[in-house]
Protein backbone atom coordinates (compact mmCIF):
# COMPACT_ATOMS: atom_id res chain seq x y z
CA UNK A 1 0.00 0.00 0.00
CA UNK A 2 2.94 2.29 0.95
CA UNK A 3 4.50 1.49 -2.62
CA UNK A 4 0.79 2.45 -4.63
CA UNK A 5 0.57 5.83 -1.85
CA UNK A 6 4.17 6.81 -2.82
CA UNK A 7 3.45 6.52 -6.37
CA UNK A 8 0.11 8.92 -6.12
CA UNK A 9 1.61 11.94 -6.36
CA UNK A 10 4.29 11.44 -9.39
CA UNK A 11 1.09 9.84 -11.17
CA UNK A 12 -1.06 12.81 -10.24
CA UNK A 13 1.92 15.01 -11.68
CA UNK A 14 2.08 13.27 -14.80
CA UNK A 15 -1.64 13.65 -15.48
CA UNK A 16 -2.49 16.85 -14.87
CA UNK A 17 -0.13 17.72 -17.59
CA UNK A 18 -3.31 16.61 -19.69
CA UNK A 19 -6.15 17.03 -17.54
CA UNK A 20 -7.33 19.96 -15.75
CA UNK A 21 -6.55 18.95 -11.62
CA UNK A 22 -10.48 18.86 -10.74
CA UNK A 23 -11.31 16.74 -13.38
CA UNK A 24 -8.94 14.72 -12.40
CA UNK A 25 -10.34 14.02 -9.59
CA UNK A 26 -13.86 13.71 -10.75
CA UNK A 27 -12.59 10.68 -13.49
CA UNK A 28 -10.56 9.37 -10.62
CA UNK A 29 -13.41 8.75 -8.54
CA UNK A 30 -16.36 8.65 -10.94
CA UNK A 31 -14.55 4.97 -11.66
CA UNK A 32 -14.10 4.38 -7.97
CA UNK A 33 -17.82 4.36 -7.17
CA UNK A 34 -18.48 2.09 -10.42
CA UNK A 35 -15.71 -0.18 -8.60
CA UNK A 36 -16.90 0.08 -5.22
CA UNK A 37 -20.79 0.09 -6.35
CA UNK A 38 -20.43 -2.87 -8.12
CA UNK A 39 -18.36 -4.70 -5.45
CA UNK A 40 -21.16 -3.98 -2.96
CA UNK A 41 -23.93 -5.18 -5.12
CA UNK A 42 -21.96 -8.32 -6.14
CA UNK A 43 -22.12 -8.50 -1.73
CA UNK A 44 -25.23 -7.97 -0.71
CA UNK A 45 -24.27 -4.82 0.87
CA UNK A 46 -26.24 -1.54 0.85
CA UNK A 47 -25.69 1.22 -0.41
CA UNK A 48 -28.11 3.80 0.84
CA UNK A 49 -27.63 5.61 3.98
CA UNK A 50 -30.15 5.01 6.80
CA UNK A 51 -31.33 8.62 7.93
CA UNK A 52 -29.03 8.89 10.86
CA UNK A 53 -25.92 8.29 9.00
CA UNK A 54 -26.45 11.42 6.24
CA UNK A 55 -25.21 14.30 7.74
CA UNK A 56 -21.49 12.58 8.58
CA UNK A 57 -21.26 10.89 5.60
CA UNK A 58 -22.15 14.52 3.60
CA UNK A 59 -19.59 16.13 5.76
CA UNK A 60 -16.63 13.45 5.32
CA UNK A 61 -18.24 13.29 1.42
CA UNK A 62 -17.06 17.61 1.87
CA UNK A 63 -14.02 17.33 3.54
CA UNK A 64 -12.97 14.61 1.19
CA UNK A 65 -14.01 16.89 -1.78
CA UNK A 66 -11.73 20.04 -0.66
CA UNK A 67 -8.90 17.90 0.80
CA UNK A 68 -8.71 16.03 -2.65
CA UNK A 69 -8.91 19.44 -4.61
CA UNK A 70 -6.19 20.91 -2.61
CA UNK A 71 -4.33 18.24 -3.06
CA UNK A 72 -4.85 18.03 -7.13
CA UNK A 73 -4.63 21.64 -7.09
CA UNK A 74 -1.33 21.53 -4.95
CA UNK A 75 0.42 19.04 -6.80
CA UNK A 76 0.34 21.14 -9.78
CA UNK A 77 2.11 23.89 -8.46
CA UNK A 78 5.20 22.07 -6.53
CA UNK A 79 7.12 18.81 -7.57
CA UNK A 80 5.49 15.22 -7.55
CA UNK A 81 8.01 14.93 -4.74
CA UNK A 82 7.09 17.32 -2.49
CA UNK A 83 3.51 17.00 -2.69
CA UNK A 84 4.59 12.92 -1.98
CA UNK A 85 6.68 14.26 1.13
CA UNK A 86 4.24 16.84 2.22
CA UNK A 87 0.87 14.54 2.19
CA UNK A 88 2.99 11.81 3.79
CA UNK A 89 2.95 14.41 6.99
CA UNK A 90 -1.51 13.23 7.54
CA UNK A 91 -0.33 11.11 10.25
CA UNK A 92 1.28 13.58 12.55
CA UNK A 93 -2.47 15.48 11.92
CA UNK A 94 -4.54 12.56 12.46
CA UNK A 95 -2.70 11.73 15.79
CA UNK A 96 -3.08 15.74 16.89
CA UNK A 97 -6.86 15.81 15.60
CA UNK A 98 -7.71 12.48 17.73
CA UNK A 99 -5.75 13.50 20.54
CA UNK A 100 -8.20 16.61 20.70
CA UNK A 101 -11.25 15.01 19.51
CA UNK A 102 -11.32 11.04 20.34
CA UNK A 103 -11.74 9.61 23.90
CA UNK A 104 -8.47 7.23 24.87
CA UNK A 105 -6.53 8.74 21.63
CA UNK A 106 -3.78 10.62 24.17
CA UNK A 107 -0.40 11.72 22.57
CA UNK A 108 2.03 10.26 25.34
CA UNK A 109 5.81 10.73 25.24
CA UNK A 110 6.94 8.11 23.16
CA UNK A 111 3.94 9.35 20.41
CA UNK A 112 4.87 13.07 21.20
CA UNK A 113 8.21 12.02 20.73
CA UNK A 114 8.00 9.96 17.55
CA UNK A 115 5.91 12.70 16.08
CA UNK A 116 9.01 15.24 16.71
CA UNK A 117 11.21 13.02 15.19
CA UNK A 118 9.11 12.40 12.02
CA UNK A 119 8.75 15.87 11.75
CA UNK A 120 12.16 17.15 11.87
CA UNK A 121 12.71 14.14 8.97
CA UNK A 122 10.49 16.09 6.55
CA UNK A 123 12.10 19.16 7.63
CA UNK A 124 15.67 17.77 6.67
CA UNK A 125 14.01 16.30 2.97
CA UNK A 126 12.87 20.27 2.33
CA UNK A 127 16.07 21.84 3.20
CA UNK A 128 17.84 19.66 1.63
CA UNK A 129 15.94 20.62 -1.88
CA UNK A 130 15.05 24.00 -0.90
CA UNK A 131 17.58 25.94 -2.47
CA UNK A 132 17.70 24.30 -5.75
CA UNK A 133 13.73 24.99 -6.03
CA UNK A 134 13.95 28.96 -4.92
CA UNK A 135 13.56 30.55 -7.75
CA UNK A 136 10.06 28.32 -8.58
CA UNK A 137 7.00 29.01 -7.58
CA UNK A 138 6.87 25.94 -5.00
CA UNK A 139 5.99 27.52 -2.34
CA UNK A 140 2.31 27.79 -3.11
CA UNK A 141 2.25 24.51 -4.21
CA UNK A 142 3.53 23.31 -1.14
CA UNK A 143 1.86 25.20 1.10
CA UNK A 144 -2.02 23.86 -0.66
CA UNK A 145 -0.81 20.49 -0.56
CA UNK A 146 -0.19 21.10 3.37
CA UNK A 147 -3.44 21.85 3.76
CA UNK A 148 -4.55 18.90 2.56
CA UNK A 149 -2.38 17.06 4.39
CA UNK A 150 -4.03 18.89 7.61
CA UNK A 151 -7.60 17.65 5.60
CA UNK A 152 -6.53 14.12 5.43
CA UNK A 153 -5.76 14.28 9.09
CA UNK A 154 -8.84 15.47 9.99
CA UNK A 155 -10.79 12.66 7.21
CA UNK A 156 -8.89 9.97 8.61
CA UNK A 157 -10.36 10.71 12.67
CA UNK A 158 -14.18 11.63 11.05
CA UNK A 159 -13.85 8.04 9.03
CA UNK A 160 -12.87 6.43 12.35
CA UNK A 161 -15.89 8.01 14.13
CA UNK A 162 -18.09 7.46 11.16
CA UNK A 163 -16.80 3.77 11.12
CA UNK A 164 -17.94 2.69 14.39
CA UNK A 165 -21.31 2.62 13.15
CA UNK A 166 -21.65 2.43 9.08
CA UNK A 167 -20.52 -0.16 7.08
CA UNK A 168 -16.68 0.44 5.41
CA UNK A 169 -17.72 0.14 1.88
CA UNK A 170 -20.82 2.80 2.53
CA UNK A 171 -18.38 5.44 4.08
CA UNK A 172 -16.22 4.95 1.53
CA UNK A 173 -18.62 5.21 -1.26
CA UNK A 174 -20.40 8.34 -0.05
CA UNK A 175 -17.69 10.36 0.12
CA UNK A 176 -16.61 9.78 -3.34
CA UNK A 177 -20.31 9.77 -4.87
CA UNK A 178 -20.74 13.57 -2.99
CA UNK A 179 -17.46 14.67 -4.23
CA UNK A 180 -18.61 13.58 -7.76
CA UNK A 181 -21.01 17.03 -8.34
CA UNK A 182 -18.48 19.37 -7.14
CA UNK A 183 -15.14 18.00 -9.45
CA UNK A 184 -17.65 17.71 -12.32
CA UNK A 185 -18.74 21.59 -12.15
CA UNK A 186 -15.34 22.67 -11.00
CA UNK A 187 -13.90 20.78 -13.94
CA UNK A 188 -15.61 22.29 -16.87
Amino acid sequence: INILWGGNAPALKVGLIAIPPLWSGFWRFALGVICIAGWARLNGIPMRPRRDEWLGLLLLGLLFTVQIGLLNIGTRYTTGSFSAVIIATYPLFTALYAHLLLPGERLGVARLSGMLIAFAGICAVFVQDWFALMGRATALGNAICLVSAALLGGRHVLAAHLLQRIDPTRVVLWQMLVSLPCFALAGW
